[in-house]
């Protein structure tokens, strides 16, 4: 009952506005004449005022000087209103939205520890050293790795020479005295027959002359150690095992000071 009110109060107020302007119905008319005048004129197809050109004589009154007088006279009577919404029941219903859950994103990338991979150092030792060799009775020269081996390894030719040529090898020259040379030492023989009375010369036997060796350092004693750091440094250290001085990379912190910067410094400490 109450929709049927609100449509009968709508259906009047449509009437009311619809009053009969008989210039509005006309089409729009240029007239005759040639000249040039922008006019507004009410288009009953498209519901709208539009621009025209007139001539300047004779046309008809669906003529207006601007837009705003011909939408006045022809818009605002005969043009219903553009849109109508009319609104359903079930249009005024409160809509119920579902809810959404929002699932968790990572915005970021999750830390994983990198592979340790251990810093291994090779062996980069290379060191001339000097050995007896016994098949040529002489000292040479090798190469030595810098560790192991045996204790046939001399720092220089003449500490091997030292040890081993003169030890070994036999005197180069042997003076062997004749029968001749003593003849003033004979002695007036009690017998026909004189007799040489001379000590026989005999090679004296060979003491060599061993030396204790001087106490080192405690230092020296100490085993040789890279340290904590992973630095490479070429130092030198004291091994007691080979009784030499080798190469070795210090890491560049902590170890103990069996350490020294150069070989001579090292020799000079431990090996003399």
């Amino acid at each position: 009952m109450r929709s049927i009110a609100l449509l009968f109060v709508f259906c009047a107020t449509a009437s009311a506005n619809f009053i009969t302007d008989s210039r509005c119905k006309q089409p729009i008319d240029a007239g005759p004449c040639r000249g040039f005048e922008l006019r507004y004129g009410y288009d009953n197809q498209s519901t709208k005022c539009k621009r025209f050109v007139y001539g300047g004589c004779l046309g008809n009154q669906n003529n207006f000087n601007t837009k705003a007088e011909c939408e006045k006279a022809c818009v605002e009577t005969f043009a219903m209103p553009s849109r109508t919404i009319i609104l359903q029941p079930q249009m005024l219903q409160p809509q119920m939205l579902q809810p959404q859950v929002l699932q968790p994103q990572m915005l970021f990338t999750p830390y994983t520890q990198p592979d340790f991979v251990p810093i291994t150092i090779a062996p980069k030792t290379i060191l001339f050293s000097y050995g007896y060799d016994n098949q040529s009775t002489k000292c040479k020269r090798f190469v030595y790795g810098g560790c192991l081996g045996n204790q046939n390894n001399f720092n220089t030719k003449a500490e091997c020479e030292k040890a081993c040529v003169e030890t070994f090898a036999m005197p180069s020259k042997t003076i062997i005295l004749q029968p001749q040379v003593l003849q003033s030492q004979m002695l007036q023989p009690q017998v026909l027959q004189p007799q040489l009375l001379f000590t026989p010369y005999t090679q004296p036997d060979f003491v060599p002359i061993t030396i204790a060796p001087k106490t080192k350092p405690a230092r020296c004693k100490k085993t040789i150690e890279p340290g904590n750091c992973f630095g490479e440094h070429a130092k030198f250290g004291y091994d007691s095992t080979l009784q030499k001085c080798v190469l070795f990379v210090y890491g560049g912190c902590g170890g103990n000071n069996n350490r020294f910067n150069t070989v001579e410094e090292c020799r000079r400490t431990c090996e003399d």
